[in-house]
């Protein structure tokens, strides 16, 4: 129970519409409805970092559901956490409609192709997500094609991709990197 209470401190600790700094705190699935009722909802935290935590895809979907009619949370960092696929889809469902969130960081979370189908899936309705950090996940040439492939047919609003360190994207990927370079449309930097 001293980490709920620790956990409620440091929320509680912040101002309103500010960022909520939840780092390395050992947080867990069972402490997402509390983060949410407090920091998200009643604090509106325009900024959420729940980095290097052990939040799994049931936390992620508690997390998911509070940004549906969200409208102030403008960052989301998660990554060091184990949200994979399952959690991802969850996440990708609720960014279909905000219109809010600027910026998602998911490094380190074991993330594979289908998870980035998910997310691809989602910016074809997104208009406000500029940055996303998907390295070091489990992505492959495979997704690097699907995500060329949403470039090509769609416009996306997205301005920062970071797919470093994801060892199963090879020399193959060259090709596609280049296809959403030239399809870009507002992309920055990849």
């Amino acid at each position: 129970m001293s980490n709920y209470s620790n956990i409620e401190k440091l929320i509680l600790k912040s101002s309103n519409h500010s960022w909520i700094d939840l780092s390395d705190q050992n947080i867990t699935d069972e402490h997402m409805n509390l983060i949410v009722e407090e920091g998200i909802e009643k604090k509106q935290c325009f900024y959420l970092n729940l980095r290097y935590n052990h939040l799994t895809s049931n936390g992620a979907s508690i997390l998911a559901d509070s940004l549906i009619q969200n409208n102030f949370i403008q960052r989301i960092y998660l990554s060091f956490n184990s949200i994979g696929d399952q959690g991802l889809k969850f996440i990708s469902n609720s960014l279909r409609n905000n219109q809010s969130i600027h910026e998602i960081q998911l490094e380190h979370n074991q993330i594979t192709d289908q998870g980035l189908q998910y997310l691809c899936d989602a910016l074809q309705h997104n208009q406000t997500l500029i940055e996303i950090g998907l390295a070091s996940n489990l992505i492959t040439d495979q997704g690097m094609k699907i995500l060329a492939n949403l470039f090509k047919q769609n416009k996306i609003f997205v301005q920062i991709l970071n797919f470093k360190q994801n060892k199963f994207i090879t020399d193959q990927s060259f090709n596609y990197i280049m296809e959403i370079i030239n399809n870009k449309q507002s992309l920055n930097s990849i």
